[in-house]
């Protein structure tokens, strides 16, 4: 597979972690912005026997089904 060199625009990219301090599989909520333009925020960093993952923010649906508010793009 040929690698191509990165030569755009850089994006910044900040996170912030915050901790929880309850017991439970509730490790912290952590919020990223994209270039100051796209911000995700309430992503829940859950605690799992498989280890760590990350649960994207979302919101009850009006038929009671759960909705991702956003979500990752993979390639």
């Amino acid at each position: 597979m040929d690698e191509q060199a990165n030569t755009g625009p850089k994006l910044d990219v900040s996170v912030k972690v915050y901790p929880t301090k309850e017991s439970g599989p509730l490790l912290a909520f952590a919020s990223v912005n994209l270039g100051g333009c796209f911000a995700v925020n309430g992503l829940r960093i859950m605690g799992t026997k498989k280890g760590p993952f990350f649960a994207m923010p979302g919101g009850e649906g009006q038929e009671g089904k759960f909705n991702d508010i956003c979500c990752p793009n993979p390639k």
